[in-house]
């Protein structure tokens, strides 16, 4: 607890008896201990965070990135989890973008179906263009990973992997197509179709030779 610098009801300026809690304490001594006893039902609980929430923005008062993530959290660890309740605070802004958030959402993307969309528009929003990239990776969406890749110039990202996550698909059209693309890209860049030595993307090239006899340039 902290005192409060507020009006006098004479209008002079000084300590009143009023006090203000911040927002760590509000966590740390109502909100986390309300959701570890479950003393409260969780539809509840959130509720009440969230309205505690729009309180700090209705009177201009800056919300403790700490308390979004927080609110994120005991979303998801609700039983249900409120997942209609964590897209609807993303979606009115509620809840800013955040990397915290955007993790804590492609954790449960299996569960939600919606996870893995917000938490890649959250990344987008804050310019976190590799980490996009390499989520799609992840989930095997290598032709988004590629158009994003290209589209938003990601370049600090090794080729590589690429054609390394192409070549978990069974299909082999899938390394020849990324393969493809990707010196179509260098052609674009560079204007030239070969890779360099810091692309790391030598064996990738002797592959591509070897399955298709064609003439690549290193």
């Amino acid at each position: 607890l902290r005192p409060a610098l507020m009006a006098s009801s004479d209008g002079s300026s000084g300590p009143s008896n009023r006090t203000i809690i911040d927002q760590s304490a509000m966590l740390q001594h109502v909100f986390m201990p309300l959701h570890i006893s479950k003393a409260l039902p969780s539809d509840i609980l959130t509720n009440l965070i969230t309205e505690y929430i729009r309180s700090l923005l209705r009177y201009d008062m800056p919300v403790n990135q700490f308390t979004l993530e927080s609110l994120a959290q005991i979303c998801l660890e609700c039983v249900p989890p409120r997942f209609h309740l964590l897209h609807q605070l993303v979606q009115y802004n509620i809840l800013m973008p955040s990397k915290v958030v955007a993790r804590q959402l492609l954790s449960v993307d299996d569960q939600f179906a919606g996870a893995q969309q917000l938490a890649l528009d959250m990344l987008k929003r804050l310019g976190a263009h590799e980490d996009v990239v390499m989520v799609m990776l992840d989930r095997r969406q290598i032709r988004a990973a590629l158009q994003y890749y290209r589209n938003n110039k990601v370049f600090r990202i090794s080729p590589s992997l690429f054609l390394k996550s192409s070549l978990t698909f069974e299909d082999e059209r899938v390394f020849f197509t990324t393969f493809k693309f990707l010196q179509s890209l260098n052609e674009s860049r560079r204007g030239t179709a070969a890779f360099k030595p810091e692309d790391n993307c030598a064996e990738y090239v002797t592959r591509f030779r070897s399955k298709y006899g064609a003439s690549v340039d290193v």
